[in-house]
């Protein structure tokens, strides 16, 4: 065919080696054509060169639609476990919510209890502990104090630090109002506490 080399090799061949043999009747010496291979051997077109081909385009395609399929299934379960982790956190806050809000409506237990040193009394009361408070009680809907100071909620004779040991047990959250004052307090001055202690 005018010296040019036929080749057999790849997928990009098929369409040319398929027209030959529909054409095949109109070609006089189509018996002595030949096609170089992979192996650069050159073979007689038959039929039979036809499948590795064609085999060779579907295997190409399957290869993609393979790939792309495991991907996409890959990132969907991803996504999902995601949304799934999402909405498992989110149920347990929630939960862990309603617990803390069902355990103040019982009316045993604060939802913060707050540390501050005495000197720092007038700046708690007025801009921690009021708007604390409020804003809790709005959001959990319940009319009573959500907020503890210690010394309000003291027993009289009681030793002290097993009284702001029981405070801090019947509160959600500990929450300490840090100051030169705090730090340079007895308080911090005694180290670490065991509610043991007498």
């Amino acid at each position: 065919m005018g010296g040019h080399v036929l080749t057999c090799q790849k997928c990009s061949d098929y369409p040319s080696v398929q027209s030959i043999f529909q054409g095949k009747t109109l070609i006089a010496d189509f018996d002595d054509l030949r096609c170089e291979t992979k192996a650069h051997i050159r073979v007689q077109l038959t039929m039979n060169l036809l499948t590795p081909l064609k085999f060779a385009c579907d295997r190409t395609t399957l290869i993609d639609a393979s790939v792309t399929s495991t991907f996409t299934a890959v990132l969907a379960l991803c996504f999902g476990i995601i949304v799934l982790r999402y909405k498992k956190k989110l149920r347990r806050k929630e939960n862990r919510m309603a617990r803390v809000i069902a355990n103040l409506n019982r009316g045993n237990c604060f939802a913060v209890y707050l540390i501050y040193s005495s000197v720092d009394e007038v700046f708690v009361r007025s801009g921690v502990y009021s708007p604390l408070n409020e804003k809790l009680r709005q959001v959990v809907g319940i009319d009573r104090d959500l907020v503890c100071i210690g010394d309000e909620q003291f027993r009289v004779g009681w030793n002290i630090y097993r009284e702001i040991y029981k405070c801090m047990e019947r509160s959600h959250v500990a929450v300490v109002v840090l100051s030169e004052g705090f730090a340079n307090s007895v308080f911090c001055d005694q180290g670490p506490y065991s509610p043991t202690d007498s």
